[in-house]
């Protein structure tokens, strides 16, 4: 029997523990990726990808659809807690949260172009721990000072 893959119904995002439902416009989690680099030597038919024991630099962003005074103030901030939570399922009515919890410096604020009917405002994070959990379970966490 074949199942359908669970689409993400619902999203929203918290700063510093403040809800933004129905202000935030879109929440992109960071790209978490091993930093490889790649090593040939005698013997091998090519270049072979070795970990070294490193996470890439990590980005974060939200989309408001206002000024918000409070995440804007944050600017430079480092330390805040941020999180985007959603709930993911296959259309049968069961849902399963996923979240992703944030620490780290938020690095700029970016409005659109200031005229009427402007919608959105971007903030980005550049989080240094990352803990990704799928219904309950912890299936990434990245802490790159710790």
């Amino acid at each position: 029997m074949s199942k359908l893959p669970k689409i993400l119904r619902n999203y929203t995002a918290y700063v510093d523990g403040v809800g933004y439902a129905g202000v935030v416009t879109e929440c992109k989690p960071p790209n978490i990726s091993v930093k490889t680099e790649d090593f040939e030597a005698g013997g091998l038919a090519g270049p072979v990808a070795v970990d070294m024991g490193q996470i890439d630099k990590m980005e974060s962003e939200i989309t408001l659809a206002e000024h918000n005074p409070e995440v804007m103030s944050l600017l430079g901030k480092d330390g805040v807690l941020w999180t985007l939570r959603g709930a993911q399922g296959e259309g049968t009515g069961n849902a399963e949260a996923v979240a992703y919890a944030m620490r780290g410096m938020v690095q700029a604020i970016e409005p659109e172009a200031l005229g009427k009917g402007m919608k959105t405002v971007k903030v980005k994070l550049l989080p240094r721990m990352v803990k990704v959990t799928i219904a309950g379970r912890e299936v990434i966490h990245v802490d790159t000072v710790a």
